[in-house]
């Protein structure tokens, strides 16, 4: 700061702030003074100059503090133009603190910055060009571009100077719109030429930095002729280094590696040299950089500084050896040397390696020297560091092929339990990609399928699931493996919604393939024990199943009662699809015969890109971290950086996954048969059903859930809350159309040639009743056909009991026996807790204990969206006897719509199941419904009056929170002063 130690009022300022012995003390004095600055410069006539510089540096050394500064700014620009340096020293920098690039108060200086900049005072034209270089807009860009550019090509300009306006004309460049032609090559290509062979090593770096950033903006094209004299900097930073490079520029004994790295990345922008004594001196050069920086890095005792300038320049240069990719022997020496790093402590290093490595394996020449460091790769997984992991994973991903998909298949699925849930969806697509691009057979595709969909669970996306079952289809010798497969994945208590959905389709479809070793009874068991968790639009693929499976045996009694009495309970429900697809499905199931020739077997899927890629482009495209990497070309700017595309940024891992060629392999898709004219797409939803809705979206994530940790350690889940159903009144079907469609979308009215034999039980179908499908227009929307709906009650809906029912998690079981004729008595229920404070709790929360005794715990969670709450009551059995007739009904009331599911008919000895209940608000109440929970242990019946924790506040929708900054934002646009001194208006007291 010139002269600031002559003024004495701010060294005695300082020196208060630095006595304050606290924040209050410090806030006080900076107030007074800030107080005191404002008289002063109301009064700006009488100040002198002094007086006017002391209190601007006071307001800098009030900034520094970090306190706000909303005054001054005048002032501040009004140094700009004075004649004196101590005037434009302060000028300049209490503009370049205070304010930004599109203050309004800038546009009063840019004629004194072009003053300075166009006169011979040497200090006066650095402190403009570093005022610009700092600050510059686009409207200062378009001032001053002229005048940097004089500045530039002046024969008697220093390099001191020089070097300020190359940096200065980079900040101008960036800060115009993209399609502005500031500098233009066919202009400035001769300028950028004369800068790149001076022999100042500062202008040197500053005018390399200009070019990469115009390679950046605009492309190497016009600037062609720059190449060749870049190689020459390059080898001259090779060279002698006592003779040739100033002692200040050499760092460890290193050229200048911030030179060096520029040098290499500029280079990246251009092709291969088109002159071949040009070619060969860079192909040597890159040839003994490599060699002496690789043998450098790996001395004992390296220093850490002079450590990380090698590493630096290594890495360019290998990116650049793989741009040129004219040296399949450098690349190999590049792939051994990066080996090493692999098993280094450092971090920084290691991640680098692995960035490296996964572009290398784009080469094919070289694929398989990165596959010797396959093992340390794998081992790489392990990392305590997440980002090594992750580039880890993507370099076994980009390295994969037909010859080693097996083992990396395997170790993706190993590392699968234990992968971060940052990127764990993004390892299942991967893993689905390289099993379906590289399977050596069927089988071992179907098995990779279900332990990815058994290990994954909710982290399957809607399009790897719907692909499998789309490759299960077209191949029709996979389809009973997988039908067994999947029913044993059920059977061991695994109930994620991705599998449940694949399970509902290929149980639903091939079912029948397995039925001499699992009969349709087993199998609607395995798929109903998962029915009261999942989704809604995932129950409604089980429904669809439900029928599959009774017309593959509709003779059988036990397996009719099952099924009918489902929809019938569902005939009811307050979703208005599964309520459709309940009085669809019973019409249809009351003729077997005849729902024959509507339930038919999906056809084969018609040739299509794979969804995954798609899937795949779009989750690398928001990974921020490939944004760029260390060895990318990316602009100093923030702002810059995000549009700026490196020249040899590692691609996307669908097009390194595109790039390898394919083996023979068999086709999956489609198997070997032709495929059948006319058959579907994929739908969104249910992959072989048309009843889905029209604007039905894709099913939530469930959140794991565990209300009754103490009693059992199973993990139960329930999904999101649907919006509210629109009451419809009661349609009448048209004449000429039957009622209902369970036709798939598109789906040909035969199935193999044939129209009166049906897959399921050869019975001949008949014309369709009145209730059938409307086959003519299947490709209708839901909403618009004409079907029947039932209007949704408005009291509460009697609970339903069927002896088989579990209504619970998949992990407890089928439900207990019947008990024993000689039933023991039991002493009355007494509360374990405070009920009214259970109930008080979740008035205020989501989830809880709602109420306990000595035999039963009831859990429950709830979630409110759109004037409609889901709610899931958790029952458990404490007992060391089973409960049964368990019985809940909620009191009706004119506010509320209660729908209560069916309750389990027993509840064996620490078992846990679920029961639903749907509320739909209809106007504002006050008081929380009355609920009656009974249950029969033995031969006691116990009964509490209870209240469903549902109030008006539970259906309200917070209003958006202001940001903090955006309410300052705005608070300090007014001009009234002093801001915390306004107004009040008291209400003057009532009359008597």
């Amino acid at each position: 700061m010139s002269k600031t130690v002559f003024m004495r009022g701010l060294q005695m300022f300082i020196s208060d702030i630095r006595a304050c012995q606290n924040k209050e003390a410090e806030q006080r004095r900076v107030d007074k003074e800030l107080a005191k600055i404002r008289a002063k410069f109301g009064d700006d006539k009488s100040l002198s100059g002094y007086d006017r510089r002391k209190y601007v540096w006071k307001l800098l050394y009030i900034y520094m503090l970090g306190y706000d500064i909303e005054f001054g700014h005048k002032q501040a620009c009004d140094l700009i133009p004075l004649g004196k340096y101590s005037d434009k020293q302060v000028g300049y920098m209490a503009c370049s603190l205070l304010l930004h690039e599109n203050d309004e108060f800038l546009r009063l200086s840019i004629n004194a910055i072009h003053l300075d900049l166009t006169s011979r005072n040497e200090a006066f034209q650095c402190l403009a060009l570093s005022f610009v270089g700092n600050v510059g807009g686009q409207e200062m860009a378009e001032a001053l571009t002229q005048d940097v550019i004089k500045l530039l090509t002046s024969g008697a300009t220093r390099p001191l100077i020089k070097k300020r306006a190359a940096l200065c004309l980079l900040r101008m460049l960036r800060k115009t719109l993209a399609d502005a032609q500031l500098l233009g090559p066919e202009t400035f290509a001769s300028t950028l030429n004369s800068l790149l062979e001076e022999a100042n090593m500062g202008l040197l770096l500053s005018s390399v930095t200009l070019l990469w950033g115009i390679c950046v903006r605009n492309g190497s094209a016009g600037y062609e002729s720059c190449q060749g004299r870049v190689i020459k900097i390059f080898e001259r930073l090779q060279g002698n280094k006592e003779r040739d490079i100033p002692p200040e520029y050499l760092y460890y004994g290193i050229p200048s590696p911030w030179l060096q790295t520029k040098v290499l990345r500029v280079l990246q922008f251009y092709g291969p040299p088109s002159s071949v004594q040009d070619r060969t001196l860079l192909g040597e050069l890159l040839q003994t950089l490599i060699n002496t920086a690789s043998s450098d890095s790996l001395k004992a005792n390296l220093n850490p500084n002079k450590g990380n300038a090698i590493h630096a320049i290594l890495f360019e240069a290998i990116a650049l050896a793989l741009h040129l990719d004219d040296n399949t022997e450098l690349l190999t020496n590049c792939v051994s040397i990066l080996g090493r790093f692999l098993s280094t402590k450092e971090p920084n290093i290691k991640y680098l390696a692995l960035e490296t490595l996964a572009r290398l394996a784009l080469v094919p020449e070289i694929l398989a020297a990165i596959r010797h460091h396959q093992a340390t790769v794998i081992g790489s997984l392990k990392d305590p560091d997440v980002s090594i992991r992750k580039r880890a994973m993507d370099l076994l991903f980009t390295m994969c092929d037909s010859s080693v998909a097996d083992e990396v298949v395997s170790e993706l699925l190993k590392y699968l339990t234990i992968a971060d849930l940052s990127f764990r969806e993004e390892l299942v697509l991967k893993i689905a990609i390289l099993a379906e691009k590289f399977a050596p057979t069927v089988q071992w595709y179907v098995d990779v399928a279900m332990q990815m969909l058994e290990r994954a669970g909710d982290f399957v996306s809607q399009d790897i699931w719907q692909r499998v079952v789309q490759l299960v289809t077209n191949n029709e010798g996979m389809q009973e493996y997988a039908a067994k497969n999947v029913a044993d994945v059920l059977a061991r208590g695994v109930a994620h919604e991705s599998l449940v959905c694949t399970a509902a389709y290929l149980l639903g479809e091939y079912g029948r393939l397995i039925q001499s070793e699992k009969p349709p009874m087993e199998l609607y068991r395995l798929l109903y024990a998962v029915f009261p968790g999942a989704s809604q639009a995932t129950k409604g693929l089980l429904m669809t199943a439900f029928i599959k499976l009774y017309l593959m045996e509709p003779d059988n009694a036990a397996l009719r009662k099952e099924v009918l009495g489902l929809f019938e309970k569902h005939k009811k429900l307050m979703d208005s699809d599964l309520q459709q697809r309940a009085t669809e499905y019973l019409a249809l199931a009351s003729n077997p015969a005849s729902a024959g020739k509507f339930i038919l077997p999906m056809p084969k899927w018609v040739e299509r890109e794979s969804s995954l890629l798609r899937q795949l482009q779009r989750t690398e495209g928001g990974d921020g971290e490939d944004g760029g990497g260390h060895s990318a070309p990316a602009a100093a700017d923030a702002a810059e950086a995000q549009a700026a595309v490196p020249a040899h940024a590692p691609p996307p891992a669908t097009e390194a996954f595109s790039a390898q060629s394919a083996p023979s392999m068999p086709d999956m898709l489609f198997g070997g048969d032709a495929t059948p004219r006319g058959a579907p797409p994929p739908p969104s939803s249910d992959p072989f059903s048309s009843l889905a809705l029209a604007h039905s979206g894709p099913a939530p994530r469930l959140t794991p859930v565990d209300l009754l940790g103490d009693m059992f350690a199973d993990v139960v889940s329930v999904s999101a809350a649907q919006p509210p159903p629109q009451q419809q009144p009661q349609q009448q079907p048209h004449p000429s159309l039957p009622a209902t469609s369970t036709a798939p979308p598109h789906a040909p009215a035969t199935s193999n040639g044939s129209q009166n034999q049906t897959p399921y039980n050869g019975v001949a179908a008949q014309p369709p009743p009145a209730a059938a499908a409307a086959a003519a227009h299947p490709a209708a929307p839901r909403h618009a056909q004409t079907a029947a709906q039932a209007p949704v009650a408005a009291a509460a809906v009697a609970s339903y009991s069927f002896a088989d029912d579990p209504f619970g998690d998949s992990s407890f079981g089928p439900p207990p026996p019947a008990p024993a004729p000689a039933l023991p008595a039991y002493d009355p229920a007494v509360p374990t807790g405070d009920v009214r404070g259970w109930h008080s709790a979740l008035l205020l929360k989501d989830r809880g204990v709602l109420y306990e005794d000595q035999y039963l715990q009831v859990g429950l969670q709830a979630r409110y969206a759109s004037g409609r709450g889901d709610l899931m009551l958790f029952l458990g059995n404490k007992a060391p006897d089973s409960v049964t007739g368990v019985s809940i009904t909620v009191a009706p009331t004119p506010a509320l719509q209660v729908q209560v599911g069916p309750p389990p008919s027993a509840l064996a000895p620490k078992q846990q199941t679920q029961v639903p209940i749907q509320v739909g608000a209809l106007q504002p109440f006050s008081e929380a419904p009355a609920m009656t929970l009974s249950y029969t242990l033995g031969s006691t019946v116990m009964t509490q009056q209870l209240q469903l924790p549902v109030l008006s506040h539970k259906f309200l929708v917070p209003e958006p929170a202001i940001a903090k900054e955006l309410f300052f934002e705005t608070w300090k646009q007014y001009r009234c002063e002093p801001l915390q001194d306004l107004p009040t208006m008291m209400t003057p007291p009532p009359f008597e």
